[in-house]
């Protein structure tokens, strides 16, 4: 009897790729290209993080007719290469999670060639990288989040401070009682502490409000979007223009609303096995996005004579029959 013999191969895609392993001083580059005999030839090179480094890479990449590259980053160390590459390859940013390592070979080369190897036969999946416009509107949004919570923080310092000083001002329950609450212990060394805490206070106030100034200019041409969205209970014109800012106007690059939800770690995590089902946490554990959906959902369900508040009660609304 003859056997036959097994001849299913992986499926290439991407005959000219690259893969990149980008850290803060350094760029492990693999090149994968077609010789005159069509078979596969793997380049390494290693590059620095400076613009001019990058401009060198770029043309090494434009010389070989690379069209596509999968790069491997932590943190924001991505940004400059996507920045000098944006227009000219199509770029693929990879989660660390999703292409690990064989283990024993790891090291910046070898990463590289992994990634390319993936990317070659089609098996990455991309993380989503908006386009420029809303990521410079997503940076503003999650700066003025930033200017807000240090505010909030210097606040909170500020009532401290008074409750050192024997000062109650949020304990009165009645007008005739401010007098007494305002009675303390208040000295120079209270109000040298205080004078600081109001400046920092003013001062994020006015970046708070020109960031918020910006964003309306920036966002004008999207108004009607925002607008719609402001109509939902739970969010307001600075919300609705942070959700903006972090998917964008549309929502292509979304397959579905589990992808969505799943992308900002709104939904259980997968992890099942011989017909068990373990634990449902999910692998993101923060996201910028899932953050303002939470304070939305907690804002809505607030919000008096809404669905999301009666259906938090367990009970529906009944509309008023004339």
């Amino acid at each position: 009897m003859t056997r036959k013999l097994d001849t299913t191969f992986i499926q290439i895609v991407h005959p000219v790729c690259c893969g990149l392993d980008v850290h803060k001083k350094k760029i492990s580059a693999c090149l994968i290209t077609i010789d005159e005999l069509g078979e596969e030839q793997y380049e390494i090179k290693e590059f620095g993080t400076f613009t001019h480094n990058l401009l060198i890479m770029k043309k090494w990449l434009m010389n070989n007719r690379c069209p596509i590259l999968a790069m491997e980053s932590t943190g924001v160390y991505w940004r400059p290469v996507h920045n000098i590459l944006e227009g000219y390859l199509e770029i693929i940013l990879v989660n660390a999670r999703h292409i690990k390592n064989v283990p024993g070979r790891k090291t910046d080369i070898g990463d590289s060639k992994w990634l390319a190897g993936l990317l070659r036969h089609g098996l990455l999946r991309g993380s989503f990288i908006p386009p420029k416009e809303i990521r410079q509107w997503r940076e503003l949004t999650r700066l003025r989040r930033t200017y807000t919570e240090s505010l909030a923080d210097y606040k909170r310092r500020v009532h401290k401070l008074f409750e050192t000083a024997n000062i109650k001002i949020d304990s009165k329950e009645k007008s005739k009682e401010l007098h007494h609450s305002i009675q303390g212990f208040f000295e120079d060394h209270h109000r040298f502490q205080l004078v600081g805490m109001m400046e920092m206070i003013t001062t994020f106030e006015k970046h708070i409000s020109k960031i918020t100034d910006r964003m309306d200019t920036l966002t004008a041409g999207h108004q009607d979007l925002l607008n719609r969205l402001d109509e939902i209970p739970g969010i307001d014109k600075k919300s609705a223009q942070s959700i903006v800012s972090e998917i964008g106007v549309t929502l292509d690059e979304f397959i579905c609303m589990g992808a969505l939800a799943s992308w900002a770690g709104l939904c259980p995590g997968n992890n099942e096995s011989a017909g068990k089902r373990k634990t449902g946490r999910t692998s993101v554990r923060s996201h910028p996005f899932k953050t303002i959906l939470i304070e939305v959902a907690w804002a809505a369900v607030k919000k008096k004579d809404s669905y999301y508040r009666a259906n938090q009660l367990g009970y529906e609304l009944v509309p008023c029959m004339n």
